[in-house]
């Protein structure tokens, strides 16, 4: 199943989705569970049973706290919190959580920085094609067809530094925004079992140990908890 739209995507029951479910709104995702699914957001995800073994993307929040309230398994990913009341389970699943970052954000983080470093290949690549031209000068070998070589290599690095000028300062805007993500929070209204972890902003936490009702915060640079707390 497949469902797609521009605003909220309210569902009666939920949706077992075999891995090949997918759920996509330009507001919230509201349903009782999930199973097998990928869930993406832009505001809100609330369900209300259980998260099981699905991949949850939300802008905003993702607020699993209904009945069972329960999050196990797959992976999820919220730009300011994660609620439920049970995360994990009492068999360690594998439970990851990120929040603090807007996913598209850290995609687009990580795309900015691949192109400086496929920008600073190139320059590279410009810069020594032109010292080897610049020594075929010196010595008087450069042909006609070789300097149209080296006007067109001046060319292309210059244009390749006002590129990576460019990509820089969207880095640097991409950064300040991910500054932010350090308020961002995680909580477990009951319990959080071991095996879960936990990212929050630029911090990485494994539970070792089942914690109870917690919340867990960054604190310059490092996964903290204290009581719960809304």
């Amino acid at each position: 199943a497949e469902i797609k739209a521009g605003g909220n995507i309210i569902l009666q029951r939920g949706i077992q989705g075999r891995k090949r479910g997918i759920l996509e709104a330009g507001g919230d995702v509201v349903a009782k569970y999930i199973e097998n699914s990928t869930v993406r957001a832009d505001q809100n995800i609330i369900i209300a049973d259980a998260v099981m073994h699905s991949q949850l993307y939300a802008g905003k929040k993702i607020i699993i706290e209904g009945k069972k309230g329960l999050l196990a398994g797959g992976s999820s990913r919220a730009g300011e919190e994660l609620k439920a009341k049970v995360i994990g389970s009492p068999l360690s699943t594998y439970t990851e959580i990120e929040v603090g970052i807007d996913p598209e954000l850290k995609k687009m983080f990580q795309e900015v920085n691949e192109k400086i470093e496929s920008i600073d290949m190139d320059i590279h690549k410009a810069r020594q094609a032109l010292n080897m031209m610049e020594k075929l000068k010196e010595k008087g070998l450069l042909t006609k067809g070789k300097e149209k070589l080296m006007e067109k290599l001046r060319h292309t690095n210059e244009t390749l530094i006002c590129q990576r000028e460019k990509a820089i300062e969207k880095k640097e805007k991409i950064e300040a925004l991910l500054k932010y993500s350090n308020l961002a929070k995680v909580s477990a209204i009951n319990v959080a079992y071991s095996g879960v972890n936990i990212i929050i902003g630029n911090a990485q936490m494994k539970l070792k140990d089942k914690i109870e009702h917690v919340t867990f915060y960054n604190h310059e640079g490092q996964i903290k908890f204290r009581p719960f707390e809304e």
